[in-house]
């Protein structure tokens, strides 16, 4: 029609008339097609959102729904930049970057160290009232315990990109606790099957005839030492070097804010120190009669003054 009008204005002589009008017509041209592109990004995304929708729990790939967070915020930032004053650009991109916060949010949920407690809490941060409408309430499992979930009819609601910050913490909480746990269990079961074995007793040397006789003579006095050693029990190098080890992973717990595993914690340092006095005394002990046990059977003068 504009090209109709403008045949007709210049055969009436007054082009001039419409140029006003053609440039208001070009700019609403250009508008419209900046808003169909945007109108097209909106269409993919939402058949990237119905596809997460229909996802069940079951069948939820963590990795998966990361990239598809990525690819909603991606495809958002393809709308043109002239349409970016309109409700509708910012609405879309508003939507895209809540998407992408709780995509990897969600997929934090299937790890294993996301237990039962976690989602009651989870559930306190984002349901702070206790009101949840009745559906929600009545029909709410565990997601392990419901094959039939649908991860989005459920987080949707929930709203987690309001609550992102606690929800984050909330994870690294499980987390930690998890590790904090595998910590604990490794050291019950390597301390409740650990053995004390006697100290190496001397072995003479098969080549001590080749020593030469400086050589002999240091070897002689180091059997005489510790011919007088107790026959103690005793933990190996390697076992004691656990212990040390063990030590330290219980004090850092200890130092964690997460306060699930202090106690037992605490209950396993005062074994290992127990453990680690008696090791110590033993073979302090053991030093001891090293020196005394020659000193009052093999000194003259010690002979002479004992009583007969």
């Amino acid at each position: 029609k504009c090209d109709k009008m403008l045949v007709l204005a210049n055969a009436f002589n007054c082009p001039r008339e419409m140029g006003e009008a053609i440039q208001v017509l070009a700019s609403v041209k250009v508008i419209l097609e900046d808003f169909e592109a945007l109108w097209n990004v909106d269409k993919e995304v939402r058949v990237l959102m119905e596809m997460a929708t229909e996802m069940l729990w079951s069948d939820l790939d963590p990795s998966g729904l990361d990239g598809l967070g990525t690819s909603v915020l991606k495809k958002a930032k393809k709308c043109p930049l002239e349409t970016a004053t309109s409700d509708a650009y910012r609405g879309l991109q508003e939507f895209a970057r809540n998407f992408f916060i709780v995509c990897p949010l969600v997929a934090s949920f299937k790890r294993p160290s996301f237990k039962d407690r976690h989602w009651k809490e989870l559930w306190a941060i984002a349901i702070p009232d206790d009101s949840p409408p009745d559906y929600v309430r009545t029909n709410f499992k565990y997601p392990d315990q419901n094959p039939e979930f649908l991860i989005f009819e459920f987080f949707n609601f929930l709203a987690l990109h309001k609550h992102a910050a606690l929800v984050e913490a909330l994870i690294l909480k499980a987390e930690c606790e998890m590790n904090h746990e595998m910590i604990v269990d490794a050291i019950e079961k390597r301390w409740a099957g650990i053995q004390f074995k006697p100290a190496e007793e001397d072995v003479e040397d098969p080549n001590a005839k080749q020593l030469s006789k400086e050589a002999q003579r240091k070897a002689r006095a180091k059997a005489a030492k510790k011919s007088y050693l107790l026959p103690i029990l005793t933990l190996t190098d390697s076992d004691f070097e656990k212990l040390r080890n063990d030590q330290v992973a219980l004090m850092d717990i200890l130092k964690s804010s997460f306060g699930r595993y202090h106690g037992i914690s605490q209950t396993w340092i005062s074994r290992l120190e127990s453990i680690s006095t008696v090791v110590s005394l033993a073979k302090d002990n053991r030093e001891s009669s090293a020196f005394l046990y020659p000193l009052f059977t093999k000194s003259e003068e010690v002979q002479c003054s004992l009583p007969k």
